[in-house]
């Protein structure tokens, strides 16, 4: 009550007590072995009032973590936030958090991320968004980031079976992608209790792993059927090798950019390769053979200087794929792209496009905008059916731009037929072709869109495969392996295919 008017993160009065808890509190539990790390709170982001900046919650998370590490520098400090920012100037932004913590967090619900919603739970958008948002994270603060809360809300979202086969695919794709834990919220249902704050909400009440007598739910026997599993592999492949990485998608840090990002990690897992996430505006640039600039929001959402850097990479050999957003404006683009704008004007448009390496695949497309390019020095990669150049090719010094005349990534993500069906829209296939410019290499490829695979380089010389189906029914997926299948830990695999039950996945090794 002394605190009911006050705005609990930036209130110095405040602050002095929260300072005196936290390492009052530490002081009196680091010695208990059950410890592990420290975190900031629950989403205390969420606490915070709407007039917070980004200079209030660096001085609060430097307050608190600093009172931590007072008391106790040997355990890592957890952000333990909720829907942070990759741009610069929000208050509670990625960069700050990488600044001032040792490890971020995700709470990746569908119900409360843009985009994520649209198909059912147990299919691919659900399935890879905890993973993608934390990825996100890690890429642009530059620390590690895992699963801290994930779950299905409840009975609203959908039925227990769907739930434990989310989980199933979720945990697996966050294992592989070295998060290193994944946690569902919560223990108990709370359906029961008719006290506050239990009263307050209808939401939130039945979603534990255990009902409230106890019994253990569809979702907890996976996660533990998940847990034996890990524990039947040879001890070196419990915690796998880092997932072979083949792409950069660079992130502005100017708009929002997490519906872009989404889109760029769907359609790689789809097209067949893995990526990281990087900040475009943050020099030097990581380097890599194959970069992503993903359809941005608003006229400018790269600075000239970004946009420089990426062009200086495809100089130096690079590929660099560009996807034009709705109203992006690129200085230099006839140079870059080796198209001329013919025009540009607010007209929403539907058409159909066909790329040449894959005649007869139609992919349906939708831009808010419409700009008409004329090739100069590019090469036609895919056309729209009155003729006009949809995806080019320009060779610039060493390397390539290849560039893609429509928002594919995030009008992908606005749809319910890219990442969900037995004929999803093969938009991938821009992807799939980016790659095979890029020279991608990977011991296994496959050809069905919703079988993502990495892989994992051992010390002994061999390749170790994860093959996750997530689509909700069985699938045999053709496959081409340069090498030989050596263990299946896992799953029905030989050198043609791999058959895979729905939600499920496969683990093998391939040898030279």
């Amino acid at each position: 009550p002394a605190f009911e008017a006050k705005n609990v993160l930036a209130d110095p009065e405040v602050q002095m007590w929260q300072v005196r808890f936290v390492r009052h509190f530490v002081r009196e539990m680091k010695d208990h072995p059950a410890v592990a790390a420290w975190d900031l709170g629950n989403e205390c982001n969420c606490m915070a009032w709407k007039d917070m900046n980004q200079f209030h919650s660096w001085q609060w998370m430097n307050l608190i973590g600093s009172a931590i590490r007072a008391e106790d520098r040997t355990r890592p400090v957890v952000s333990g936030m909720h829907g942070d920012s990759n741009v610069a100037s929000d208050s509670w932004n990625l960069y700050f958090q990488g600044e001032l913590m040792d490890e971020l967090t995700t709470h990746p619900y569908p119900l409360f991320t843009p985009e994520c919603a649209r198909d059912p739970f147990n299919t691919m958008r659900s399935e890879c968004h905890p993973t993608a948002e934390s990825l996100l994270y890690w890429g642009i603060s530059g620390k590690h980031c895992f699963v801290e809360e994930a779950g299905d809300l409840g009975r609203c979202t959908g039925s227990p079976e769907r739930s434990a086969a989310n989980v199933r695919c979720a945990m697996c794709t966050a294992w592989a992608s070295g998060l290193g834990a994944y946690v569902w919220w919560c223990g108990f249902d709370q359906q029961h209790l008719d006290f506050p704050p239990y009263t307050w909400n209808a939401v939130e009440r039945e979603l534990g792993l255990f009902t409230k007598d106890y019994e253990p739910k569809p979702v907890l026997k996976e996660m533990g059927a998940f847990r034996s599993f890990l524990a039947s592999l040879p001890a070196e492949l419990q915690v796998l090798p880092a997932r072979q990485v083949d792409a950069v998608v660079l992130v502005s840090d100017r708009v929002k950019a997490w519906t872009a990002a989404l889109g760029a990690y769907l359609l790689a897992r789809q097209a067949g390769f893995d990526v990281r996430f990087a900040s475009a505006e943050r020099f030097p640039l990581p380097k890599a053979g194959f970069y992503i600039l993903p359809s941005g929001s608003g006229v400018d959402p790269y600075s000239y200087e970004a946009w420089c850097a990426a062009l200086d990479r495809a100089r130096e050999g690079a590929t660099v794929l560009v996807s034009k957003g709705d109203n992006v404006r690129y200085s230099g683009f006839l140079q870059a792209t080796g198209n001329e704008i013919d025009f540009f004007c607010r007209q929403g448009r539907a058409s159909t496009v066909e790329l040449k390496a894959f005649p007869g695949r139609k992919i349906s497309i939708w831009n808010a905008t419409r700009t008409d390019i004329s090739p100069r020095t590019s090469e036609v990669l895919g056309t729209a059916e009155d003729g006009k150049a949809f995806m080019t090719l320009n060779r610039l010094g060493k390397g390539s731009v290849v560039f893609c005349n429509c928002a594919l990534e995030a009008d992908s993500v606005g749809r319910s037929d890219c990442f969900y069906g037995k004929n999803v829209n093969p938009r991938y296939l821009v992807y799939r072709k980016a790659a095979q410019i890029a020279g991608i290499r990977r011991c296994v490829t496959k050809e069905l869109p919703n079988v993502g695979l990495s892989e994992h380089r051992t010390k002994a010389g061999t390749t170790v495969v994860v093959a996750v189906n997530y689509d909700d029914f069985a699938v045999k997926c053709p496959i081409e392996v340069t090498g030989l299948i050596g263990r299946v830990y896992r799953g029905q695999v030989t050198a043609g295919a791999i058959a895979l039950p729905a939600n499920d996945f496969a683990v093998f090794e391939v040898t030279k």
